[in-house]
């Protein structure tokens, strides 16, 4: 039983001391493919409304508040708009 242990413990503790990422995070990072890892913390300096502009000649961005819309309002929403994206950011 011993040899069976001590393999596994082995090759745990290589793996550790060469790095705490996984082989698939180190693979998209020699990719260069875009990942947001949910174990970084991230500092949000601007607002949604600052880089949440729209092009010059489209319509103005449809906002949800949770102040002012309605569930029908949300469905509207959805139903109409072109595209199936809707980010969700934390209000100040």
């Amino acid at each position: 039983i011993m040899p069976l242990m001590a393999a596994p413990m082995t090759s745990k503790w290589v793996g550790d001391a060469l790095g705490r990422e996984g082989i698939y995070d180190a693979h998209i990072a020699l990719n260069g493919y875009p990942y947001l890892d949910s174990k970084e913390e991230f500092t949000h300096t601007t607002i949604a409304a600052d880089v949440m502009r729209p092009r010059r000649y489209d319509p103005s961005l449809a906002v949800i508040t949770q102040d002012s819309m309605t569930v029908e309002g949300v469905e509207n929403l959805m139903s109409y708009t072109e595209h199936n994206g809707f980010p969700v950011v934390v209000s100040r």
